[in-house]
């Protein structure tokens, strides 16, 4: 059976990180890591050509094979509500106390939409149009 084009994809996206750890580790840099909230190095000032381009080729990637994997329907849904994505992520984040700590003190137990809006003041008809 003849090449796929998902397999040309992984091979495009395993050559692009390999390059991108490649520069990484050639100019001393710490690995990049998704729970640090510190720039990268990377990040900061130009980066050079290899990291560039590599950074670039593995998003692109990762944006075809999630074209080629994800149901259409869901495509159209991520993209159609994508710009209700901010709006919530400022919700979540900017009240005192945040909507993640009225969540994360509930406990298992959990805790209702009413009395989300109530400790956040976050409005309730548009906290739950935002479910």
């Amino acid at each position: 059976m003849g090449s796929t084009e998902m397999d040309t994809l992984l091979s495009a996206l395993t050559i692009a990180i390999s390059e991108l750890q490649e520069s990484i580790d050639a100019q001393g840099f710490p690995p990049l890591r998704s729970d640090d909230l510190a720039p990268h190095p990377l990040d900061n000032g130009v980066p050079d050509p290899v990291s560039f381009y590599a950074r670039r080729a593995i998003i692109g990637l990762c944006q075809q094979i999630t074209a080629l994997v994800q149901e259409p329907a869901e495509r159209a849904q991520v993209h159609h509500l994508g710009f209700l994505i901010s709006g919530c992520v400022a919700a979540a984040t900017e009240t005192q106390p945040s909507l993640a700590e009225v969540v994360l003190d509930a406990g298992p137990e959990g805790v209702s939409l009413r009395e989300v809006a109530d400790k956040t003041g976050l409005d309730f008809t548009k906290l739950r149009k935002a479910n």
